[in-house]
């Protein structure tokens, strides 16, 4: 199963994050920056530094203050300020595994350095899937399992810190299955956008089979959860 931080809550070497800089209590950015910075961490220890000098952000001068947001998987943005997020891809959750760090407010050139607390944005799904009853003679190693019903695109507004869905993007969601065979089970990792239950299923599909399971009020899809099922 691929890794994830919603599982591991660690950092690797060379992650890399975006990190703004906006004028203290606005929406405005400090002049004289990049849009984002790129930073990395050189030991995966969670220390971040710039990856070059072009990169480099600069509190204003004058000792004025400035609010701190970063997010994570470092990503360009446009001029809107938002963070595109696409899940239709589920080979390195890492990859797709939207962080934001809470707002950190009021930092000047005083300061040395910034510590930020990252949150997860989006929702975790551990699925696994009881193979010992009704399978005989079916090849359940080559079983394929799909989520349905979820969006697969969304933007993240990094000045009103939101995240907005686009209800357009539902596809089917094809995920990484691992099959054990001592133990007869499938089991699948997803890292998927905050929706409405409604119409979510999963759908295993062994050979000629198909089985589906409707997603329950009680399912609830919210952001930063870790769901098993």
């Amino acid at each position: 199963i691929a890794s994830s931080r919603a599982t591991d809550n660690s950092w690797e070497n060379k992650d890399a994050i975006g990190v703004i800089l906006f004028e203290g209590g606005t929406s405005s950015l400090v002049e004289g920056n990049p849009t984002v910075g790129k930073y990395v961490t050189t030991n995966g220890k969670g220390a971040f530094t710039p990856v070059d000098k072009a990169n480099t952000l600069y509190f204003p001068t004058q000792n004025k203050k400035a609010d701190v947001v970063a997010f994570y998987p470092y990503t360009t943005v446009n001029g809107s300020l938002t963070v595109p997020v696409n899940v239709a891809d589920q080979s390195k959750l890492s990859a797709i595994d939207l962080m934001v760090a809470d707002k950190v407010k009021d930092k000047s050139a005083a300061d040395d350095e910034v510590s930020l607390k990252f949150r997860h944005k989006l929702v975790k799904l551990d699925f696994t899937v009881d193979c010992n009853a009704s399978t005989e003679g079916v090849d359940i190693s080559a079983a394929t399992l799909v989520l349905k019903g979820t969006p697969t695109t969304a933007a993240w507004d990094l000045a009103a810190a939101s995240l907005k869905a686009e209800s357009s993007s539902v596809k089917d969601i094809a995920l990484p299955v691992t099959y054990d065979k001592k133990k007869k089970t499938l089991s699948a990792s997803a890292i998927v956008i905050p929706c409405d239950v409604k119409n979510v299923k999963l759908v295993v599909t062994a050979g000629q089979y198909a089985f589906d399971v409707p997603f329950t009020a009680n399912m609830v899809l919210k952001a930063g959860t870790k769901n098993p099922l």
